[in-house]
């Protein structure tokens, strides 16, 4: 029998493998080697004598201001070239890149065209004709300026250049001022740290909200204390509108900010008058998020976010906040909830998932774990010395607090902890006014060069290895090249994440479509005009391939996903080796009876011949299918009992006389899974004239290795 090592001893040698043994990398490229030499230098730059910190405390706070706030900005444009490769990279940022172009055009949701499974896809919700980007508005909007100016990547390092003003803000407020040049110096140190946090870095490059919100977050909370330090409503105003913004882009992030900010406006001279004065600054950020939801979803209370994850995944309600069974969704995060959540969301996976996190995001705010460990105990005694501080850390609590009911950890190399990286200039304003600890204003400068000498130290030999795997993955570049892209015609794209980036690119002469393969393209090649079309490929290398799409009559049920409806359980893609495209769409019981609606449609009134091919699931459920036009009117349905293997088969043909435009096929299953591998819908008399094939041209221009920033002209642009 094999004893079991105590938990001490499992989680010393945790500690010892990950953060000592497999520390050291040696630096092997020029960045590496360039952060390596420049933490070096501060390193240094600690033992140098006093007169040259008292030349440095001699510079104008502006000019130092100004000159580390550049630098912020630039570091993150060389972000965005060198790992990022010109452009986002994770499909939620090219979700957030889309909405943004749209919301420079007017739109919160765009008119979807026929057919609609060609532009749907991840993070879109089509709801009355209409499509939405799923994500909240805040940050969209503020990208959608880049957009107006024809620039979106620049809005990234503004953002790196504002948080270095906000982290010295913060700090003089958290000692009240900073009347003494020690205190001075302990702002100047926030400003260089947020500079040197390679996790801020990231989060100001990469369209993600987390940048965004972090720089308001830590605006509110300066600015409320200044309004309790000076008694002025003005910035409790202030202060309600940076939270009413961080509620616009990131709602749960908003929960830890907004507490404490009241807590302040109550701690104040001014008590009530300064908690409505917080309350009515968050009026715009409330009413911006109403708008979006109601734009994209038909109500103004109903989130985007849940309304999207109730027909796209489930089991119902997966999407949500809180503990029990049922969380967790199981296409969306499926390895995640098969590995995590097998009996369901509970405390103990809820604080599981939290220490994940916590782990990830040690390294985002000061580069290397062992850093942060060893000035964490430093941050937390100077925090109990000050009510201002003790609120500071409390926020910090307060929003891992909040994330903790909810499942999926959200955590990926190069963002770190992601969910946690909202209060990054939080964090780093603590760290920099715990070095006060000692208060000469030399020994204050000495202390925050060598910690900016080891963040430099820290990412040149660990944290390195996160930001490459980002850099490296899915093909090492952003899923789709705007210099590819032809000026006019049809153009198909393969990935959710190529569609939002093309379609957030594309000029008014180019329209832009998901590649299915079937009849859809056909569908939309005929409802254009038979344009010059094109499939842009991204497999090794990017390419553009001319493409003519066939004739087809066959619309894959798996392209329908998200469906337009669904109760009673959830329908998603699943793949069957029998089907047409080894695919098909599965809808999943978790009540009497599951029911799922997608979209069949016509381009041309006339006679139809449908002809349903459905897959067996062994599990002898009863499955009923109908078509139906949009007032609900039945045209035809279909009745089956699954056999007693998985085997695909079609069901009889159906002969309809319908008008032009998109009918509903409703899904039904009693008693277990159903399966629907795809439907012909051949029209019956005028048979479609075949299309020549010409000879299919590689057009493939020269992709840099390291594309600069995508070029969007502005959406008012013509070709």
């Amino acid at each position: 029998m094999v004893e079991r090592e105590p938990v001490s001893i499992g989680l010393l040698r945790l500690f010892l493998d990950d953060f000592i043994y497999r520390f050291w990398m040696r630096p092997d490229d020029a960045v590496a080697w360039t952060s390596f030499l420049v933490g070096l230098l501060f390193v240094v730059a600690a033992c140098f004598p006093n007169r040259f910190y008292e030349r440095i405390a001699a510079i104008p706070t502006k000019v130092f201001l100004g000159v580390l706030a550049v630098t912020a900005a630039l570091l993150s444009g060389f972000y965005i070239h060198h790992f990022l490769r010109g452009g986002p990279r994770i499909v939620d940022a090219t979700t957030y890149y889309l909405q943004a172009r749209e919301l420079a055009e007017g739109h919160f949701a765009w008119p979807l065209d026929a057919p609609s499974a060609s532009y749907r896809g991840r993070f879109l919700l089509a709801h009355d004709g209409n499509l939405g980007g799923i994500f909240p508005p805040g940050y969209p909007l503020l990208l959608s300026l880049g957009f107006r100016f024809g620039a979106p990547m620049l809005v990234g390092p503004v953002l790196a250049a504002a948080h270095v003003l906000a982290s010295y803000l913060l700090v003089r407020e958290l000692i009240a001022g900073a009347t003494k040049p020690s205190e001075e110096a302990a702002a100047r140190g926030a400003a260089l740290f947020s500079v040197m946090s390679v996790g801020l870095r990231y989060h100001t490059a990469d369209t993600m909200s987390h940048g965004a919100t972090a720089l308001a977050i830590t605006v509110a909370l300066a600015l409320a204390l200044r309004g309790a330090r000076e008694g002025t409503l003005f910035s409790f105003v202030l202060s309600g509108l940076a939270g009413g913004s961080t509620l616009s882009m990131r709602m749960v992030s908003s929960l830890g900010v907004l507490l404490i900010v009241l807590a302040l406006a109550f701690l104040s001279k001014l008590r009530v008058r300064a908690a409505l004065a917080v309350l009515g600054g968050m009026i715009p950020g409330v009413l911006l998020l109403m708008i979006s939801q109601w734009a994209v979803t038909g109500s103004l209370f109903q989130s985007t976010q849940l309304a999207y994850y109730g027909v796209s995944d489930g089991p119902p309600g997966c999407f949500r906040y809180g503990f029990g069974k049922g969380i967790g969704c199981v296409f969306e995060h499926g390895d995640f909830v098969e590995h995590r959540l097998k009996e369901g969301h509970t405390l103990k996976e809820a604080l599981e998932t939290t220490a994940f996190r916590l782990k990830f995001h040690m390294a985002d705010a000061f580069n290397v774990e062992l850093l942060a460990i060893l000035l964490l105990p430093i941050v937390f005694v100077r925090s109990l010395l000050s009510l201002r501080a003790l609120l500071t850390f409390a926020l910090v609590v307060l929003h891992i607090a909040a994330y903790v009911p909810f499942y999926f950890d959200g955590s990926y190399p190069g963002g770190g902890g992601r969910f946690y990286a909202d209060v990054l200039g939080i964090e780093i304003a603590l760290v920099a006014s715990a070095i006060l600890i000692r208060t000469r204003p030399n020994v204050v400068a000495r202390l925050a060069a060598l910690i900016a000498g080891l963040m430099a130290l820290g990412f040149a030999t660990r944290s390195i290895r996160e930001h490459r795997l980002l850099r490296d993955r899915d093909g090492g570049l952003p899923a789709f090249q705007p210099a590819l892209a032809p000026d006019t015609g049809l153009m198909f794209v393969d990935s959710d994440a190529a569609f939002a980036l093309a379609y957030a690119s594309r000029t008014s002469a180019l329209e832009v479509a998901r590649y299915r393969g079937d009849a859809h393209d056909f569908l939309l090649y005929e409802r254009l005009k038979r344009p010059k079309t094109f499939h842009y490929e991204f497999a090794d290398t990017p390419r553009l391939l001319a493409y003519v799409p066939k004739p087809s009559s066959r619309f894959e049920s798996e392209f329908d996903w998200p469906p337009l409806s669904q109760e009673g359980g959830y329908a998603i893609p699943f793949w069957p080796g029998c089907a047409s495209n080894q695919r098909g769409l599965v809808a999943i019981p978790t009540s009497p009876i599951v029911r799922a609606s997608i979209e069949l449609p016509f381009l041309e009134n006339g006679s139809y011949a449908i002809t349903p091919h459905i897959v067996d699931r062994a599990a002898h459920a009863k499955g009923h299918l109908e078509l139906r036009d949009p007032r609900g009117t039945v045209f035809a349905e279909w009745s089956w009992e699954d056999g007693d293997a998985e085997a695909c088969r079609a069901l009889d043909r159906r002969e309809v006389l319908v008008e032009k435009g998109a009918y509903l096929l409703l899904l039904e299953g009693r008693g277990g899974e159903v399966a629907l591998d795809a439907v012909d819908a051949e029209k019956i008399g005028a048979p479609v004239p075949p299309i020549p094939q010409p000879p299919v041209p590689v057009v493939q221009p020269q992709v840099p290795a390291e594309p600069s920033s995508l070029p969007v002209p502005p959406p008012s642009a013509t070709p």
